[in-house]
């Protein structure tokens, strides 16, 4: 009977050490999950804040660069002034865009309310992105006929058309890449957010 109970105790012991063991490992386990959770949390806010800065240092450059472009290739002085006042728009609106939409402010708000913040975000963020590629492809569009006629010769305004409508689709595809991955990055927190909102439920 004593050899039972010793027996007994003994596989206790046993379960209790492997029990111990697993707790201990799922402990760290979910550690290492948190801080990787947190590690892409902190990447996908710095995604977003690193857009904030690419636009509006691309915008500032478009109107330093732009002009003097068009002055060294004797562009057509109507085309530089819309290309340049659509520049300042876009400049302004993403300025109002960041200001209002400031991603360390809308994750300091609770959890309900941050959710909604980056969901408006997102959408502005996409009409934006839009509306500039739209936009950009029409007044490109526009002005190649003036743009042709500049040149003085029919293979030199070819290539000045080829090379402005491969500009132009190189823009559109890298604004397209980085907005996905901006829109991805939303997506990412909300899904934290969330997560987060159904713990604390």
């Amino acid at each position: 009977m004593e050899n039972k109970e010793l027996e007994t105790s003994q596989e206790l012991d046993a379960l209790r050490q492997q029990y111990a063991a697993m707790k201990e490992e799922l402990d760290k386990q979910k550690i290492i999950n948190g801080q990787i959770f947190e590690k892409a949390f902190n990447k996908n806010i710095g995604t977003i804040t690193t857009d904030k800065k690419i636009c509006l240092v691309a915008c500032l450059l478009g109107l330093i660069v732009i002009p003097a472009i068009g002055i060294l290739r004797n562009s057509p002085t109507n085309f530089i002034i819309l290309v340049e006042c659509f520049i300042f728009l876009m400049l302004v609106y993403c300025y109002f865009l960041y200001r209002k939409y400031d991603i360390n402010k809308m994750l300091a708000y609770d959890i309900r309310s941050s959710i909604t913040s980056i969901k408006q975000y997102r959408k502005a963020f996409t009409r934006f992105e839009t509306i500039t590629c739209a936009a950009g492809v029409i007044m490109v569009l526009l002005f190649i006929p003036k743009i042709y006629s500049s040149w003085s010769t029919s293979s030199k305004a070819i290539c000045a058309v080829a090379l402005i409508i491969a500009m132009c689709f190189l823009v559109i595809y890298l604004s397209y890449s980085y907005a996905k991955k901006v829109l991805k990055s939303c997506d990412e927190i909300l899904d934290r957010l969330a997560e987060k909102q159904e713990r604390q439920a």
